[in-house]
């Protein structure tokens, strides 16, 4: 049987990092451990306040998914697991709180291409 176990990291960055929607110097993020058999398997979790993520309430979802986690027999088990996921689209056990929320399509603009003017774009 494994165990798991989600620790709380607070990541802070030499340099704000960003993207076109935000930019950020902190990650409010978690480190989960894997045990099994003398093995140790190490993640991170980082949740996305796009998707309604909040590290506080992934530590429940990890803490709900363990159980089920720990079941698991290796990365067959794993693979399988996921695929049950899948095929439920998410909603299986503990993981039915897992699942992020529909949103819209991206618009087609955001994959136009280059804006008029920018290289590569269409005359200004």
């Amino acid at each position: 049987m494994a165990h798991a176990l989600a620790r709380p990291i607070d990541l802070h960055t030499k340099a704000p990092f960003g993207i076109s929607r935000w930019t950020h110097s902190q990650f409010a993020n978690l480190v989960v451990e894997l045990r099994a058999g003398g093995v140790v398997g190490y993640g991170e979790v980082a949740p996305n306040a796009r998707y309604g993520e909040e590290r506080d309430e992934d530590v429940g979802i990890l803490a709900d998914l363990a159980p089920e986690i720990a079941d698991l027999e290796g990365p067959a088990g794993v693979e399988a697991y996921c695929d049950r996921l899948a095929a439920a689209g998410g909603e299986t056990g503990a993981a039915s709180r897992a699942a992020p929320p529909a949103g819209p399509p991206a618009p087609a603009a955001a994959h136009a291409g280059p804006p008029a003017g920018a290289p590569g774009g269409r005359p200004a």
